[in-house]
């Protein structure tokens, strides 16, 4: 179980096109500043990460393959703070793809998940993060996402010292009024280039 990784704590991982019966990417592991794509379950408990704890990670384009159960991407886990988990899919049409069982309200904290879920925390939203590129696998936020300066600062992202302050690309959290949610903060591009 947990096709990459099964315990322990990462920072600032890619965990890509993995398979496994149970947690395609993860088990029983603690993510920050994390990217999770491309996973698959072949079970039906979560495509990819199955009791996690999540800070600033991606979480998007898993799979379940499981036509009988109703697990997503994200099955029993306990924290997902400043998270994206959008465009996971899965082969039960009658569940949700991105999370599921144990993965309930008081789990997500400014995060970006849909569907929304009835009595979850304030500062989590239910809208298209609009990545950069998702197709060519560029999960970067554009300058127009609302995940944008929507993330709740954590104290340990202020600490430069912490390697948890640095986002996926190794750039330093808290570039605006707040933190970003997913695994990228938003940098501002040089002068003269174009934005979306």
């Amino acid at each position: 179980h947990g096709g990459a990784a099964s315990g322990g704590t990462l920072h600032g991982c890619l965990l890509a096109d993995n398979s496994a019966g149970r947690g395609g990417a993860a088990l029983g592991s603690t993510f920050y500043n994390c990217l999770l794509t491309g996973n698959k379950c072949r079970g039906d408990d979560a495509s990819a990460a199955l009791e996690c704890r999540l800070f600033h990670c991606t979480v998007t384009g898993n799979h379940v393959e499981s036509t009988i159960g109703k697990g997503g991407a994200l099955y029993a886990c306990k924290a997902v703070t400043n998270c994206i988990v959008m465009f996971n899919t899965r082969n039960h049409k009658d569940s949700v793809a991105n999370y599921y069982k144990g993965t309930g309200p008081g789990a997500f904290g400014h995060s970006c998940v849909a569907p929304a879920i009835g009595g979850w925390a304030e500062g989590n939203i239910a809208e298209d993060p609009l990545f950069a590129d998702a197709a060519g696998g560029d999960f970067r936020l554009r300058r127009t996402s609302p995940c944008r300066d929507t993330g709740i600062t954590l104290g340990w992202a202020l600490d430069p010292a912490d390697p948890r302050s640095l986002d996926l690309d190794r750039r330093p959290r808290v570039r605006g009024a707040a933190a970003d949610m997913g695994a990228y903060e938003f940098v501002p591009p040089s002068p003269g280039t174009a934005v979306l």
